[in-house]
């Protein structure tokens, strides 16, 4: 569906729909227990702070990227691999990133502290990409043809 991304336009498509949603950061995707974070938008998303002059920012982006490869790296393996549990063995990652994020979540610096409350906010769709690693980690099948077609992804339900 193209659209707004309003919250009766969403409701209205997620009502019927009984899959799992691949998402970004978008708030209103929130409620939705069968949800994926984007882990190109977090990609993205860290980029900024990592590349700050700030240099509490740039530890921040660095070290939010540096867990999201290990963690694409796990979910690469673990598809040749289904007995392994990737919750399991990156639980301690996990909550070092969830740590981090909790220590910048009310930082000084817009674009750290943004995304360290996007991501707490997401926790549970972050950590789903590693409990399901057979999904896709990004949202990019979905966003590319609609880009072929000349549509922003702020237009995109």
């Amino acid at each position: 569906m193209i659209g707004g991304r309003s919250c009766d336009v969403i409701a209205d498509v997620m009502e019927q729909f009984g899959g799992w949603l691949m998402s970004d950061g978008y708030g209103q995707y929130r409620k939705y227990g069968k949800r994926l974070r984007c882990l190109a938008h977090i990609i993205r998303k860290a980029g900024g702070p990592a590349e700050s002059c700030h240099p509490q920012a740039a530890e921040f982006g660095e070290k939010v990227l540096e867990y999201v490869s290990l963690f694409i790296k796990g979910i690469y393996k673990a598809r040749g691999d289904p007995t392994l549990d990737l919750v399991e063995k990156f639980s301690k990652e996990l909550a070092q990133l969830k740590e981090l994020c909790e220590q910048h979540r009310d930082h000084e610096h817009d674009k750290t502290r943004k995304p360290a409350r996007e991501f707490l906010n997401a926790w549970d769709a972050v950590r789903n990409v590693l409990a399901y690693p057979q999904m896709p980690i990004t949202n990019n099948d979905a966003e590319q043809p609609l880009a072929a077609l000349g549509y922003r992804s702020q237009n995109l339900c």
